[in-house]
């Protein structure tokens, strides 16, 4: 319980955090992003791809451990996220520099190396700050407050891979100072996530050794309760996405041939959508809940691999990253929030890192899995076209197995029937944005977007 004269330290740290997140986004959008082209414009072959997003998953979760353990010895939140977040920036250096000092046969193995340990300083902190972040933030507002930071957050990112695109075909020529470039900025936003992330407030915590259970209980115990069948339907959701997740970007650049600037235009379309149904997102999940929607966007994520066999050009991939990203933002916001409201306080850090070490595991099969059956078996003349049917048949089995029986945590309106919520959700969104543009005097249409946008 957060004490009433802290409010105002609350409410500063709660815009301090706001500035992290838009910040930290400028990371994203122009680090992130390129890291696979970064590893594919040295070379990497699709097994490579693959393990670069495995092994940072894998090995950034395990990390996360000793995260909890500093928690148990009471190291103040604070210090374990602000001290992961420097050292996270700072891996961009190396990475930056690996074209100048090593060949072309070892490159792609210390980008992979690299990489991991930027995954690895970045995931460190990921437990504490979600509990961090779960004592500032009231339970009743946090679809709307994660709703409108993400949404902000997004757009910043979104820019930001814009530019970085613009920049890396305007070097061409010298693509590889193109990348230092675009990482320089990326080390230079989350410097200064991390000055506003030591300019915040934290709450006191207090965990009692009672409220510590291993691993391995965890895991034992998991498929009797509702937290636990979460955690086993997110874990198997991103082995789905991940069959196919690291090799969109081999697709576009290797196979349909995309420059850097198309490869930006087919990113940041689903950030767009994304960006803008963010909001409407939080709302469905705060009055309806956030299984509900969970259960809405789940359907359309099975099928987003499979539409990307039948994209051919530019035009196709917009279309498919556009719906990508609206139904993305649902499922992300709302299970996001669903740790929130299962987990209590003072077991809130240790679930979140069990939860990203199970994940992690999960990606990292994934990965490896899409990126060995890609390179030995086709499908159509593709490789990748096996995988991204083979994603898309594991996203809707772990669905049907795990999804049904996941239940609200707490009271939503109920007596909804779920066709009506999609009704909604379309309708809602598609009918605001014609009525808004289009409807009435130019006077009324303003009045209307400014409401819409609040």
């Amino acid at each position: 319980m957060i004490i009433m004269e802290n409010s105002d330290k609350v409410k500063k740290s709660l815009d301090y955090s706001n500035k992290d997140a838009y910040a930290c986004s400028v990371m994203g959008g122009a680090g992130e992003t390129y890291i696979s082209p970064f590893a594919i414009q040295m070379g990497a072959n699709n097994t490579q791809v693959g393990l670069l997003t495995a092994v940072a998953n894998l090995v950034a979760p395990i990390f996360q451990l000793g995260a909890i353990k500093s928690l148990r010895h009471g190291v103040e939140r604070k210090r374990i996220v602000t001290k992961a977040v420097f050292l996270q920036a700072a891996m961009f250096l190396p990475l930056m520099l690996i074209p100048f000092i090593f060949k072309s046969n070892q490159a792609v193995a210390y980008v992979i190396l690299f990489f991991a340990l930027y995954s690895i300083f970045g995931g460190y902190g990921g437990p504490a700050w979600g509990s961090w972040m779960g004592d500032l933030v009231p339970s009743n507002e946090r679809g709307k407050y994660f709703g409108r930071r993400n949404k902000i957050a997004g757009f910043i990112a979104l820019m930001s891979t814009f530019v970085a695109g613009f920049v890396l075909d305007f070097f061409k020529s010298k693509i590889y100072l193109g990348f230092v470039i675009i990482f320089s900025v990326s080390m230079v936003g989350r410097y200064i996530s991390w000055y506003f992330l030591k300019r915040m407030y934290e709450p006191k915590l207090i965990i009692k050794e009672e409220n510590y259970f291993s691993l391995f209980k965890f895991v034992k115990r998991a498929n009797s309760n509702n937290f636990g069948r979460f955690v086993f339907y997110i874990a198997f959701l991103n082995f789905a996405v991940n069959i196919a997740g690291p090799f969109f970007a081999v697709y576009m650049l290797r196979d349909l041939g995309f420059s850097y600037t198309q490869f930006m235009i087919a990113t940041v379309t689903a950030s767009i959508t994304s960006l803008f149904s963010m909001t409407f997102w939080g709302k469905i999940g705060d009055k309806y809940g956030n299984v509900r929607v969970m259960k809405v966007t789940d359907w359309g994520i099975g099928f987003i691999p499979v539409f990307w066999i039948f994209a051919t050009n530019i035009y196709h991939v917009i279309l498919i990253q556009a719906f990508s990203g609206f139904v993305w933002a649902g499922m992300n916001l709302t299970h996001f929030n669903f740790i929130y409201d299962a987990v209590t306080q003072q077991k809130r850090a240790i679930c979140m890192s069990y939860l990203n070490i199970l994940r992690g595991i999960c990606v990292f099969v994934g990965a490896i899995l899409g990126g060995i059956i890609s390179s030995k078996y086709t499908l159509f003349g593709s490789g990748l076209f096996l995988i991204f049917l083979l994603s898309g048949f594991f996203r809707l089995l772990n669905s049907l197995i795990y999804l049904n029986s996941l239940k609200e945590v707490r009271e939503v309106e109920k007596g909804r029937p779920m066709l009506n919520l999609v009704m909604e959700s379309w309708k809602g969104f598609v009918g605001k944005a014609i009525h808004t543009i289009y409807i009435g005097s130019t006077s009324e249409r303003k009045k209307r977007w400014k409401k819409w946008k609040k």
